[in-house]
């Protein structure tokens, strides 16, 4: 007797857990530096300096896969919203894209603009600043690139590859999908070896403008659109026994600070894999919210993009205001932990409903069109890359 396939949730539930987890990895990770004032953190000082104390708490991060995870689940939404659409066009993909995202990013902003600069603003020192960042393409400049909140450079960088998800779409017509992808994963490495003669700076730092530069992050986008078709076609996407060797490469790629330009790529993929596995085990009638962990993580990816949003110029903010009282690292970030962050997930929970909620209802007014639920991107609806 044949069986028909098991139909696709409504709402995929891991991929706000996914999002939850993803977000909390960027906040301890960002709750780390101002404590203790040492570099960022990666595997490479895991491994290298396991004496430092500090260095323990980096796997509570989710190591180097946060971002690229973001990356991922952002592409799958936005595919899986695309394979799953009867009427679909760019103007209303750009309209929507807009109104999730954009409201609740220009408060954010003001804020952060008038709490660097103070007011009156000086327009003739930070008008082209504030313009790259009203327009979302400050990621092009590294004076711009993390200069009124650190997060922000994903945001133009997500922004950028919605524009691209037009030639994506145009290139899956032309070549199919699958040799697309492969494509822009052979452009990314190309890419990345024409730029690592320019990657550090006379003082030794990274330029992140350019290894962070949007060409080289469209293939870990495309992962995810990738994913969601295989899954949309019910057919493989990743080899299973490809997860522990990718891996293994990322956990030897962050070992030298050359060889580190390749794992953001090797994480996108380590993500993807991990999401196939999640996705194939709900839709075979698996509930993760059957656990209160997974219903308080998928609680925290609703509210995630706002609480990106916020997160790390309030952090800072915290230790400034700290630092007369507490002067150990360790009580520091405790105090981080237990009392910022609990603040930020109440004004991440009040943002999302007040800014992003009202954002998309304005949209759905002005054009005159009911709210529809679509999934979407993390880095738009629930949740961010930082």
């Amino acid at each position: 007797m044949n069986t028909a396939p098991a139909a696709f949730p409504r709402n995929w539930e891991c991929i706000d857990l996914l999002r939850g987890l993803a977000i909390l990895g960027v906040v301890f990770y960002h709750c780390i530096y101002p404590a203790f004032r040492v570099p960022p953190i990666g595997l490479r000082e895991f491994f290298t300096e396991p004496w430092s104390a500090e260095h323990w708490l980096f796997p509570l991060t989710f190591s180097s896969i946060r971002i690229p995870l973001f990356f991922v689940i952002s592409g799958f939404c936005i595919h899986w919203s695309w394979l799953r659409s009867k009427s679909w066009s760019a103007g209303r993909f750009f309209w929507r894209r807009f109104w999730r995202l954009y409201p609740a990013y220009l408060v954010a902003l003001v804020c952060f603009i008038l709490l660097k600069t103070g007011w009156p603003i000086r327009w003739s020192k930070h008008g082209w600043n504030i313009s790259s960042h009203l327009l979302l393409f400050h990621n092009l400049d590294g004076k711009f690139f993390k200069s009124y909140n650190g997060a922000f450079w994903t945001l133009a960088i997500e922004v950028q590859l919605y524009a691209l998800y037009l030639p994506l779409l145009a290139l899956r017509r032309r070549f199919g999908l699958g040799k697309t992808v492969a494509g822009l994963f052979l452009l990314a490495n190309v890419l990345r070896l024409v730029l690592l003669p320019w990657a550090f700076d006379d003082r030794g730092k990274i330029r992140l403008f350019l290894m962070d530069a949007t060409l080289l992050h469209w293939f870990d986008w495309a992962i995810g659109a990738y994913l969601a078709e295989k899954i949309f076609r019910r057919e493989p996407a990743l080899r299973r026994w490809a997860l522990w060797p990718l891996v293994l490469l990322w956990l030897l790629a962050d070992l030298s600070p050359w060889t580190a330009f390749w794992k953001f790529t090797l994480a996108s993929l380590i993500a993807a894999s991990i999401m196939e596995r999640l996705l194939l085990w709900e839709q075979s009638g698996g509930r993760l919210s059957r656990w209160p962990v997974c219903r308080w993580l998928s609680g925290v990816g609703v509210v995630s993009y706002s609480l990106y949003l916020w997160h790390l110029p309030l952090l800072d903010l915290a230790v400034k205001m700290f630092a007369p009282w507490i002067r150990q690292p360790w009580p520091m970030y405790a105090a981080l932990n237990l009392l910022i962050v609990p603040l930020l997930l109440v004004l991440a929970w009040v943002s999302c409903r007040c800014l992003e909620v009202a954002g998309v209802k304005i949209g759905n007014r002005l054009a005159h069109r009911p709210a529809r639920h679509e999934p979407d991107s993390p880095l738009v609806r629930d949740g961010a890359a930082g």
